[in-house]
């Protein structure tokens, strides 16, 4: 690229215009996003966000707005970084407005920088409704549907669009514009899509013919123009500007304007459930940590070890000998020392290192509480490794590669030169895990649907007479401890507890763990690490039934399932509906985020054109044959398991033959989906609208919330 295009770039870039179209869109987005979530901004909030998506074409930040996901690039090439780097944090260049800063400026610092931040990541996904964005085509001196966008006002009414990651709202716009429209020089070039399928004329405004190709979306992509080439051959010119009707445009804009709004809904949705899900596991919080303040938490662990080590060998003088504890010094007079037992010597040396461990623990413990600088942890932290050293231990590494992790403690290599004993090098340790965690709907922490038992299982590290016991902790929806019990204390290694759900609620969270005590003196000689276990009456189930169809065919089913927990996405790659004569069975796939929707469409995307569906699948038909059986309706969610699936939930059997086409929605999730009464027809719709192929709006609504549940939710 030569120097006086580089020089001239911002006169060369087109986008939406940013003192009118950016905030437009941001603001119906907002809107949208209030009565769909049923949220409400103040003004300010509302003014933080606008003003985000404003500075967003701050110079040169325009540079990084480029995304084209066929190549996966950046502008001219890859030469800038895409604006799905740039909002991810990994661009070529430094972004303070990414997506993390966003939800960690909300949760930890300023809420509206958090949300200013947020209008900077809507404006990138705004752009990529932009022909030229998608299309790597920066287009010098004017861009037709930049210009043609400055005098609209109006957005064509949209829903939202909720999708699980930041990643495929960039790649799911992204395609959707690259694929289906042209910029002004990527006409039946550089890519293979869009088609033009079909020619038509056309009378204009100006009562003169005009040859429009149009696509697969039915929609107009170009005007045609005839002309001559140099042996008189008549050739075909296609352009997206019209310069009498803008029919072109007029196409582009109702169809493009309305994703950017439903996208940016979207993403709002997704910026509270990340936001929500941060305040649950401080999870970018610690990733941010410097590495000096993780040795912290690694010196409590060791300091924990060290004293249950104390611990075991003062009551176990003869299974566990006693460390060389020389630097240990015990500050008497010399005639007491003489008269002092060895016992005696190796009890006090072991008071003395337990006092040192517990002061340490203290002034870790405030520096946890305090915002401790960088030289006053590694003070600490010395003293810490000072006090193993004197004991044989190993050291925690005070570098930023240091081993942060919660091991085992070591003990470090020694040369003895008295004939003093050691402790053991290796702490005990209890091993606990939750066997009914095998059946979890997500990695970690444990999700489960209620059930009665639970069953736990845990083992020492080193064999002894020990006994445990065993404690339960609910947590509230705050995340708040609000009671501890001791549910049992036992020699035995495994258990079975109870663990329903409170009468009137639909999720609930234990925490387990076991305190391991010497059998004789009850001293506790080791605990074992929490384990979570969150109950919920349907976390993943069957929410709505196409079962008649469309308007446009009773052969375009389809089927939703939601997610009815608040803040843990569900990996959906290990289950599977089944339905029919035959047990059809439909393998999902993805991620369902929160509170979330996912939707099967038979055969196509268009069966619910203004939705996008989240699997497409044939339902076990062939094309225009009625996959359902409307007489025996029934449907089973599975979960597949080595040992044999698990069957998650049945919906109740219906009969609809002769019946009324409508869909069935289920009412809410704390109640059975075997339960009739949990079901309503739905026979039409006011609001929230799914349209078929035809874009005529049809019974039912996929992926939002149901009607039958509005007033009743749970």
């Amino acid at each position: 690229m030569s120097i006086l295009m580089l020089a001239l770039w911002p006169a060369l870039i087109f986008a939406y215009d940013n003192d009118k179209i950016h905030p437009l869109l941001t603001g119906k987005a907002i809107d949208l996003f209030e009565v769909s979530a049923d949220k409400t901004f103040i003004s300010a909030e509302d003014r933080a966000i606008i003003l985000g998506s404003i500075a967003e074409d701050v110079d040169p930040r325009y540079l990084n707005h480029f995304y084209d996901p066929i190549n996966n690039v950046g502008l001219n090439s890859g030469q800038f970084s895409s604006s799905k780097q740039w909002a991810l944090g990994r661009a070529n260049t430094a972004n303070d407005f990414t997506w993390d800063n966003a939800i960690y400026q909300y949760v930890y610092g300023d809420k509206a920088n958090g949300l200013a931040t947020l209008g900077h990541i809507l404006h990138l996904i705004q752009d990529k409704t932009v022909p030229e964005h998608t299309r790597d085509d920066a287009h010098p001196i004017v861009s037709t549907y930049e210009s043609y966008t400055k005098t609209q006002t109006r957005v064509p009414s949209t829903q939202p669009i909720y999708l699980n990651s930041i990643n495929e709202y960039f790649d799911q716009v992204a395609k959707f514009t690259n694929g289906n429209f042209f910029s002004d020089d990527t006409i039946l070039k550089y890519y293979s899509e869009p088609k033009i399928v079909k020619k038509i004329k056309e009378y204009g405004d100006d009562g003169k013919i005009r040859n429009y190709g149009y696509s697969n979306m039915g929609e107009k992509l170009v005007i045609i123009a005839n002309n001559f080439d140099s042996n008189g051959k008549i050739i075909e010119n296609y352009s997206i500007y019209d310069k009498n009707d803008n029919k072109v445009m007029s196409s582009y804009w109702p169809t493009l304007a309305p994703r950017a709004v439903g996208y940016s809904a979207g993403v709002i949705k997704l910026f509270f459930d990340e936001v929500k899900k941060e305040q649950e596991t401080h999870a970018l919080q610690k990733a941010r940590e410097p590495w000096w303040q993780k040795l912290v938490e690694a010196a409590k662990f060791k300091i924990n070890q060290a004293l249950a080590m104390v611990s075991l060998a003062k009551n176990n003088p003869a299974t566990l000998p006693v460390t060389k504890l020389d630097p240990i010094v015990v500050k008497a007079p010399t005639e007491v020392r003489e008269t002092m037992t060895p016992e005696q010597i190796r009890l006090e040396r072991l008071a003395v290192l337990e006092n040192r461990l517990r002061a340490l623990r203290a002034e870790l413990e405030a520096l946890t509480s305090a915002s401790a600088n960088q030289n006053q942890v590694l003070t600490v932290i010395r003293s810490v490794n000072s006090t193993l050293a004197s004991a044989g231990l190993a050291p925690i590494i005070e570098t930023a590669e240091a081993e942060t992790s919660t091991t085992t403690l070591d003990v470090a290599t020694t040369t003895a030169t008295t004939t003093e004993e050691k402790l053991p090098g290796e702490p005990l340790a209890i091993d606990l895990s939750v066997s009914t965690c095998s059946f979890s709907l997500t990695a970690n922490p444990c999700l489960l649907k209620a059930t009665d038992t639970l069953s736990l299982s845990w083992s020492p590290s080193q064999p002894g007479d020990y006994r445990y016991d065993l404690i339960k902790t609910s947590l509230n929806d705050s995340y708040e401890e609000v009671e501890t019990a001791l549910l049992t204390a036992t020699s035995a290694t495994q258990v079975s507890v109870e663990s329903k759900i409170p009468a009137g609620e639909y999720f609930t969270t234990f925490q387990w763990q076991i305190i391991a005590r010497d059998a004789s003196s009850s001293a506790v000689v080791a605990t074992s690490s929490k384990i979570e276990t969150n109950l919920h009456v349907s976390p993943l189930m069957i929410n709505e039934i196409g079962w008649a169809g469309t308007t446009a065919s009773d052969t375009d089913e389809w089927l939703e399932l939601s997610n009815g927990t608040y803040y843990q996405s569900l990996d959906l790659n290990n289950f599977y509906l089944s339905f029919g004569p035959n047990d059809y069975k439909i393998n999902l796939s993805g991620q369902l985020n929160s509170r979330g929707y996912y939707l099967i469409e038979r055969e196509s995307d268009e069966v619910i054109s203004n939705r996008p569906a989240n699997l497409i699948d044939s339902f076990g038909a062939d094309p225009g044959v009625k996959s359902f059986d409307v007489s025996n309706l029934n449907f089973k969610l599975w979960q597949k398991k080595a040992g044999g699936d698990i069957l998650i939930e049945e919906t109740p059997v219906w009969n609809k033959a002769g019946n009324p086409s409508s869909s069935l929605e289920r009412v809410g999730f704390s109640r059975a989906a075997n339960d009739l009464s949990n079901w309503k027809d739905r026979l039409g719709c006011s609001t929230a609208c799914a349209l078929d192929r035809n874009a005529t709006t049809t019974v039912g609504t996929p992926g939002v919330v149901n009607w039958a549940a509005i007033a009743r939710q749970g």
